[in-house]
């Protein structure tokens, strides 16, 4: 169903942790440096109890990276923090850059960056706010898509639709065991009930992937793509 990335504590759930985070200090952190504090502590917090995985630390460097320039008083550019958290873990293990992980995550942060804002000034037919999350789920995949083919033989035709819903329930998934975690310590009692609507989040988000995945033609599986039509590809999405 294309939705398999949510399994993976990485650059989505990152990202998920810092726009919430972002969007509830907003009305209790009026200066703009301590709330930019705020969410880089949040970004961290969250990446060590979560197990500090290389995908979600990748990712905090590079959120860090971005909220490192607002501090500074500087610009935040997204390419630069992208290029620069790519160069550290490079320096540090060359290796990484035939990890598929590694190639997944910057190639979709990467595509996202390139083709979002062009495809969404395309899709005026849409909503404002469907159109961003289109957009997104579509950008995603450009660039990716060759690195996932090699390594998985398999193109989801049915990941942009299923995301859509999968990605808005795994923010509630998220800060659902959020609030599990931190009510434990004060009445197991109270953070029985958030729970239970835990579970029944986890169970809508698992009949959206099962009914995603029944559809006939919910993906195709196909042989790894020769260098040359890798090249035209590339030449194509440039």
């Amino acid at each position: 169903s294309g939705t398999a990335h949510v399994l993976s504590v990485s650059g989505l759930h990152m990202a998920i942790v810092y726009a919430s985070a972002a969007f509830l200090l907003r009305p209790l952190l009026r200066d703009r440096r301590r709330r930019t504090a705020a969410a880089f502590a949040a970004v961290w917090a969250f990446a060590f109890t979560s197990g500090a995985q290389v995908a979600c630390v990748r990712s905090a460097v590079m959120i860090s990276l971005y909220l490192l320039a607002d501090l500074l008083r500087r610009e935040p550019d997204a390419p630069t923090a992208l290029s620069l958290s790519a160069a550290l873990f490079l320096l540090t293990s060359p290796d990484l850059l035939y990890d598929v992980s590694f190639q997944l995550s910057f190639l979709s942060i990467g595509s996202i960056l390139l083709f979002a804002e062009p495809i969404g000034d395309r899709l005026t037919f849409l909503r404002r706010g469907l159109r961003g999350a289109v957009a997104t789920s579509l950008s995603a995949q450009i660039l990716s898509l060759p690195a996932a083919v090699v390594r998985f033989h398999a193109v989801p035709l049915v990941a942009t639709l299923a995301n859509l819903v999968v990605v808005p329930l795994l923010t509630v998934v998220l800060w659902l065991c959020f609030l599990v975690g931190v009510l434990s310590f004060v009445s197991t009692g109270i953070a029985a009930l958030f729970g239970h609507a835990l579970a029944v989040a986890i169970d809508l988000v698992r009949i959206v992937v099962h009914g995603a995945s029944a559809f006939r033609f919910s993906s195709l599986t196909v042989v790894s793509p020769t260098p040359w039509a890798l090249a035209l590809y590339f030449v194509a999405a440039l």
